[in-house]
């Protein structure tokens, strides 16, 4: 995940205990016209990389994860860097990842900011009195910047200024008659995200469990973890999926009472000693929540400009979960993975045809477990006309939600 802290007060300690926790595996500092930046690293993907770089005039660090780049570099960072230089304007569109990008231009003294489309990475300024200034992961009660945005930090008049606050812009056209291009897009999105020894939060819904249930058809090996409660939801589908992934998954159960969202980040650490977490993130958020009374619309327009972006898709329960889940997993140095937090994957679902939409919530995820025989869970297994609805709608095209 990594974390950093950029800022011009000279007493403040560089190797923040509470920031070197989420990047344990190297802590470097360097100072740059009376600023210090610091980057705390927390190793994952190539080459073991210390930031920051400095290249050309240019400061580069990176918290999170690029996972389409170049396997001619070394490490991801040096494929940013190869991009920015190529087209400092456009270069985030050939991004792919969960990150969190900042690029000082030394002559100028501007930090430049990029946040990814939904700001899974943390990123919050604190202005101080005398001209003193921090721009940090963690500092949650500060200034916190937007998702999908470039922001410029003016270090010469303590200035922050929004540049593009949408990065990426949203085809909301409702065209696509199918849902498998959108299953397609689920599976590259569980792929691209895997990394050996993972951890997968495993819960009785379908979103994990259809995570789950791809790893396995892509026979990829990972770890879980179940949560018991009082109340234990949808057991029958859990024990389905565990079956189905017996030979690829290294599954423990955890008893509840504990306080289960520090003990499963315990577990897999200690435990599984994973460095990488994987969560079903954004599935209720895409869909606004509608399965769980907490929606601002019951059915999907056929304008989605009218709905655009609805109370969760950015803010709301949204932007809570992600704070917490990154919070909890930088106090035991893990990098947190969504799922549903994928760029294509989002588009696609964005794309399909309300009248499908409307069938059912979860559509994509319930297809899924429909396809490997596994229960639907209890609370959300009726269907009833909805089935029917479907069939009038595509009677010539095959009946994906029958299978």
């Amino acid at each position: 995940m990594c974390t950093f802290r950029i800022t011009n007060y000279k007493t403040q300690d560089l190797l923040d205990s509470d920031l070197k926790l989420g990047g344990p595996d190297f802590s470097n500092t360097i100072e740059i016209n009376g600023i210090y930046f610091t980057h705390h690293l927390l190793s994952i993907t190539g080459e073991f990389t210390p930031q920051p770089i400095v290249k050309n005039n240019f400061l580069f660090m990176l918290m999170g994860e690029i996972y389409n780049y170049d396997s001619n570099f070394t490490s991801d960072i040096h494929y940013v860097i190869d991009e920015y230089f190529k087209d400092s304007t456009f270069f985030i569109s050939k991004l792919d990842g969960e990150y969190l990008i900042i690029i000082y231009d030394i002559i100028n003294n501007l930090i430049n900011i990029y946040t990814d489309t939904w700001r899974t990475r943390q990123v919050y300024l604190d202005l101080k009195k005398n001209g003193l200034f921090s721009i940090s992961t963690l500092d949650k009660d500060k200034i916190s910047l937007k998702e999908n945005s470039h922001y410029i930090f003016d270090v010469n008049n303590l200035s922050l200024n929004i540049i593009n606050n949408s990065l990426y812009n949203w085809n909301l056209d409702q065209n696509n008659s199918s849902i498998e291009e959108c299953v397609n897009y689920f599976e590259k999105a569980v792929l691209k995200k895997y990394h050996p020894n993972m951890t997968l939060y495993l819960s009785g819904g379908v979103d994990s469990v259809s995570t789950a249930l791809c790893l396995t058809k892509h026979k990829k090996e990972f770890n879980s973890i179940t949560v018991i409660t009082n109340n234990l939801e949808d057991e029958e589908t859990i024990n389905q999926t565990l079956e189905f992934s017996k030979h690829y998954n290294n599954h423990i159960f955890i008893d509840y009472p504990c306080a289960h969202n520090i003990e499963v980040r315990k577990l897999a650490k200690n435990v599984f000693n994973s460095k990488v977490n994987i969560m079903a993130n954004g599935a209720d958020e895409l869909e606004n929540y509608i399965s769980k009374g907490k929606s601002s619309f019951t059915t999907w327009p056929k304008d989605l400009t009218t709905i655009f972006p609805w109370e969760n898709f950015y803010e709301g329960q949204n932007r809570k979960l992600l704070n917490f889940h990154e919070s909890m997993c930088l106090k035991h140095g893990i990098e947190l993975r969504s799922i549903f937090y994928d760029l294509d994957y989002a588009q696609s679902w964005i794309n399909i045809l309300p009248e499908l939409k409307n069938i059912e919530n979860k559509l994509i995820q319930k297809h899924y477990l429909r396809n490997f025989n596994i229960k639907l869970p209890t609370k959300i297994a009726g269907m009833g006309q909805r089935i029917n609805e479907y069939n009038h709608l595509h009677k010539n095209s095959k009946n994906f939600l029958a299978q």
